[in-house]
């Protein structure tokens, strides 16, 4: 059995996790606080939580972590604990949580140093506000990683509680999108389409609005035979809300692999009718 290594009274320790599941797609989060009694017995307490549609992993393992220290600020004998650490198996929470999304992120209108725009900017701007709310009572939280339930008896809880919570998934989807089925097999891979400004005839198979205008995200599959990219799929931004899910377009690309951009929409597709409808219009300052 794996075995965590809790020692001090005056912490609250804490243990996240999300867990996220296709057809239909649902997500949900597992919490478990574990404390330590006058003899140094470990006192574990389970919260269950009814999970969300239509979600991601990292999600779920946003949500987890600020639903945790929401309930952590409302426990009764909060105040005799010096610090709360919060165990997760998610890298994608750990490696961003005490400097991205506190700092950097924030002062550069949430986008990274390739000016690509950050994904999940409430469930971070939510993290963030919970954990400043324990610093106002004069908590610090300290955010660790576990190498998942296989060395982490509680993170195994968690998961447990996170898959359970998926099943009762009553909870609206955090981001509403339109999305269409597939025309071609395979799954989405990131930066499997290279960008080198060329054109690209692509259906749009579904897109969402990134808030704080930082534009659009759509998930796109290359029908081009030409290339080499037939049949990928991948994702990519614009600025203007122009495409829609379930259709057919003639675009441009930009030429930066870290920031995947469509520079021109030439036209629609009207595959039924085997027709072009024209647009024509340029979607960033410079190509």
């Amino acid at each position: 059995m794996p075995k965590d290594v809790l020692t001090e009274k005056d912490i609250l320790y804490i243990f996240t996790d999300g867990s996220m599941f296709n057809n239909p797609r649902r997500g949900g989060i597992g919490v478990v606080f574990v404390t330590l009694d006058d003899d140094y017995e470990e006192r574990p307490e389970e919260l269950k939580f009814a999970g969300y549609k239509g979600v991601t992993n990292n999600e779920m393992e946003l949500k987890a972590a600020s639903v945790a220290l929401k309930e952590a600020l409302e426990r009764p004998d909060l105040e005799k604990f010096r610090k709360l650490i919060l165990f997760t198996d998610s890298m994608y929470l750990k490696g961003n949580v005490k400097t991205n999304a506190r700092f950097y992120w924030p002062r550069n209108s949430w986008r990274d140093k390739n000016d690509r725009p950050i994904e999940n900017v409430k469930l971070w701007e939510e993290l963030i506000k919970a954990e400043n709310n324990l610093y106002a009572c004069r908590k610090s939280v300290d955010f660790e990683w576990v190498k998942s339930h296989k060395v982490s008896k509680y993170n195994k809880v968690a998961d447990r509680l996170a898959k359970e919570s998926a099943q009762v998934a009553i909870n609206k989807p955090f981001q509403v999108q339109s999305v269409r089925r597939k025309v071609l097999p395979g799954v989405t891979k990131p930066n499997s389409v290279e960008m080198h400004g060329q054109r690209l005839i692509v259906y749009i198979q579904d897109g969402k609005a990134l808030g704080k205008k930082r534009g659009y995200e759509h998930r796109y599959q290359v029908l081009s035979k030409r290339g080499g990219f037939h049949n990928c799929t991948d994702k990519i931004f614009i600025n203007s809300p122009i495409l829609k899910a379930g259709h057919y377009y003639i675009i441009r690309v930009n030429s930066v692999q870290k920031y995947q951009q469509i520079v021109k929409v030439y036209s629609e597709l009207d595959c039924k009718n085997r027709k072009r409808i024209f647009i024509e219009k340029d979607y960033i300052e410079h190509e």
